[in-house]
């Protein structure tokens, strides 16, 4: 789930679509303001089913200061689960959190080797922003994961990292 990091649908500000009748159409623009539905995030969303983008003005972001990423073992997929929820209500917004299960973390065990523990419930926080931040955030999320977890905190290079979950 990207939470803070614009990717995706919230970093397409406009596109230009031909639709499958042939009818070409704006959707959004160049500014984050926008009236009426989000249409051109709902295009981004269907992956191409409702027609090919043309033109797409996107959300171009600095690379963040620093990064780190928590990852916390539990017992069951639930109890990953109430730790999300204990992240969001102590007002963190990570780049990313992750939730995976067993079936899932044998899955990038076998495909890349990520040296996850085999566990139930394997949650992933990838913390980013300035130094200051990411240092205070990794404290509180710590403490909020760190409960009925095998808490485990890595310095990361996220890019290198999301590359080796997924090989090209």
């Amino acid at each position: 789930m990207e939470l803070h990091n614009i990717l995706g649908r919230a970093a397409v500000l406009g596109l230009e679509v031909v639709t499958p009748t042939g009818e070409v159409v704006r959707l959004g623009g160049e500014s984050l303001e926008g009236v009426g539905p989000d249409l051109h995030g709902f295009f981004v969303g269907t992956e191409g089913l409702l027609g090919v983008a043309v033109e797409i003005t996107l959300r171009l972001l600095p690379r963040p200061e620093a990064y780190h990423t928590v990852l916390a073992a539990y017992p069951s997929l639930e109890a990953a689960g109430e730790a999300v929820s204990r992240v969001i209500r102590a007002g963190l917004l990570p780049g990313a959190m992750e939730i995976m299960d067993r079936l899932s973390i044998e899955a990038a065990e076998k495909a890349v080797r990520a040296g996850y523990p085999l566990v139930e419930g394997l949650l992933i926080v990838e913390l980013e922003g300035p130094r200051e931040v990411v240092a205070a955030d990794r404290r509180t999320t710590c403490a909020r994961t760190r409960r009925r977890s095998r808490s485990e905190r890595r310095p990361s290079a996220p890019w290198v990292r999301r590359a080796s979950r997924w090989p090209a």
